[in-house]
């Protein structure tokens, strides 16, 4: 209990010593109470353990540094997460169902457009190491895709048209771009400044992978027992 707390339930008592019984009962119950809440607030109080941000970065480095087609910056897939939460289980950690769901909604399919064009050859790596210095580039190039003739339009970009990244950086950085992403937005009935919501690289993972994996109360890992520990 903090000094504060402790001071204030004293208090009470002493107050109480004067009064009759039946109201001492009644504060000691109420003051009970309170402490049993504020015990519940206590930052750290009955926490699920979890393994620090670098146990997790440090995993997920490795897993990845292991993966023959995998390349620094590449597109990630769902096959390769997947594996991930593999590992993560080996390692004694644990994702709960709801949110392994979630986050593999989040993430590109094998067979994606996107990860065919820009996984596949050094050009498409070429064009998504310079367009995912852009904010939201990738997303707006997967809003792209998913339009009308868009998959073309794509294509062309990454291996047709000359310095094709100036058109993602134009959507994304300028004035220009925003209004023109408004009229899309107006005949697509979809928000094209707005982001997906998808993890399409390591960077963009890991913060999301971080905040879920979790410790099983289980679980006789070091970490558990040593957090655990009064």
């Amino acid at each position: 209990m903090h000094s504060g707390y402790f001071t204030l339930a004293v208090f009470n008592l002493e107050g109480a010593i004067k009064m009759n019984k039946t109201l001492l009962t009644t504060l000691i119950a109420l003051n009970l109470t309170t402490t049993l809440v504020v015990r519940n607030d206590v930052p750290g109080a009955e926490r699920i353990p979890s393994p620090s941000a670098q146990q997790v970065t440090t995993l997920t480095n490795k897993y990845f540094a292991t993966l023959p087609k995998y390349k620094s910056g590449n597109l990630i897939t769902q096959a390769e997460v997947t594996g991930l939460l593999k590992e993560i289980s080996n390692q004694g950690w644990d994702v709960t169902p709801k949110d392994n769901a979630q986050l593999m909604k989040r993430i590109l399919s094998d067979n994606d457009f996107l990860v065919k064009e820009l996984n596949s050859s050094q050009q498409g790596r070429s064009f998504l190491h310079k367009i995912r210095n852009y904010p939201g580039g990738i997303d707006r190039l997967d809003k792209i895709a998913q339009m009308p003739k868009g998959k073309r339009d794509v294509h062309a970009m990454i291996y047709k048209i000359p310095d094709g990244d100036q058109w993602v950086k134009g959507m994304t950085t300028t004035q220009h771009g925003r209004r023109m992403g408004n009229s899309i937005s107006r005949w697509q009935h979809d928000n094209f400044n707005k982001n997906t919501g998808r993890l399409y690289t390591l960077d963009q993972l890991l913060p999301e992978l971080i905040k879920i994996v979790h410790i099983p109360r289980t679980s006789t890992s070091p970490e558990f027992a040593s957090q655990r520990k009064p």
